[in-house]
């Protein structure tokens, strides 16, 4: 059941989102027999507002003043506050070469950075007590849960939880990668994977992340990721290597997508590296990652997948290095925000990421 309860006044727990098409073959939709674009754009409203019923109310409190925020157990924390700046190749916010990517973007959540920071039991499944426990599930796939994110940087961001409560954050399957590409393909969402070393993640629970490519928006238009500005080359029938991009990737695409993508990932795994695995409709990304070599000049946090995109997530930065001197120093998020530029965005990207050409030679020696 959904809406208010009018005997209690009590908002009720949204109802389960029904996702045409879902129960379909993989093959049917990269054949395009299925999931049209009518059947998405219902799916992609449908999921939108669906999304919507788990925010928390805001209210004006005329005696403080002030807005207040009234949550169920089963809301989102709070309503995302985003900013967002582009910062460009050169000075003047122009290519300097046809072929240059010509901007990275920033994101500065307010809501996010200034929500109460509690500790989290290393030990503890966080997903299930905080997200399943409390019955945040919009949709119930074939072996995930689809569930609103409870700290999201931006409007429909979610999780992709296992039900599976044995299955650690570890090695992606093929079917995995199966079930992404039909959700991405029937909702027109990223759906994005983030290995253990490879950015923020819960290791106790497998799961992935749903990002709207829609959600950033400057002057009512839609943001295009960075990364999709930026050429591919081909190395062989259905698999491409991304170029001119301070990351390496490789993407494929058709039916033996989920199947090369896993395959890469399992010989990452075997030699103790880290990933990101990018799924955009039908089309999946591998990102291969050096923990060695990261940096983190730019943001709180490890580089995950959305940045590999070229969306940064900024926030609060600890000064590591005043910090091993005995003094304790955060910039705070606005200011990094507001002065970062598009070399060091750049550089901290590049830095996260195994040499140009090596996933290549990994998989196709």
């Amino acid at each position: 059941m959904s809406g208010i309860d009018e005997n209690n006044k009590v908002k009720l727990l949204p109802s389960r989102l029904s996702i045409a098409g879902i129960d379909k073959k993989l093959e049917s939709m990269i054949d395009n027999f299925v999931g049209n674009y009518h059947i998405k754009d219902i799916n992609r409203s449908a999921y939108r507002r669906k999304w919507e019923e788990f925010l928390p109310e805001q209210k004006y409190n005329s005696e403080k003043g002030m807005s207040e925020v009234y949550k169920e157990p089963w809301s989102i924390d709070y309503v995302p506050q985003v900013a967002i700046r582009k910062v460009y190749s050169n000075e003047k916010g122009e290519y300097s070469s046809i072929e240059d990517i010509p901007y990275l973007v920033m994101i500065l959540n307010s809501a996010r950075d200034n929500r109460p920071k509690v500790a989290i039991d290393s030990k503890e499944d966080s997903l299930q007590k905080n997200v399943i426990d409390k019955e945040m599930i919009m949709a119930e796939l074939d072996t995930f849960y689809l569930c609103p994110n409870g700290f999201p940087y931006s409007y429909y961001a979610s999780l992709l939880i296992h039900k599976n409560k044995a299955r650690v954050q570890g090695k992606v399957e093929s079917t995995d990668i199966e079930e992404w590409i039909k959700l991405s393909f029937l909702t027109d969402q990223y759906v994005f994977f983030n290995s253990v070393g490879a950015g923020a993640s819960q290791p106790n629970r497998f799961h992935a992340q749903v990002i709207d490519p829609e959600a950033f928006r400057s002057e009512g238009k839609p943001i295009i990721y960075p990364i999709k500005k930026a050429p591919f080359r081909q190395v062989k029938n259905g698999v491409y290597q991304l170029e001119k991009y301070p990351i390496e990737a490789l993407k494929f695409v058709g039916k033996l997508a989920p199947y090369e993508a896993a395959r890469l990932t399992d010989a990452l795994e075997d030699k103790g590296l880290s990933y990101n695995v990018v799924v955009d409709q039908t089309d999946v990304m591998v990102f291969g990652r050096n923990r060695n070599r990261e940096t983190s000049h730019c943001m709180s946090k490890k580089v995950g997948s959305l940045e590999c995109m070229g969306v940064m997530l900024v926030g609060n930065v600890e000064e590591k290095a005043l910090e091993q001197a005995g003094l304790y120093h955060v910039i705070h998020g606005t200011e990094v925000f507001n002065e970062m530029t598009y070399q060091t965005a750049a550089n901290n990207i590049g830095a996260a990421s195994l040499p140009k050409g090596w996933l290549r030679e990994l998989l196709y020696p």
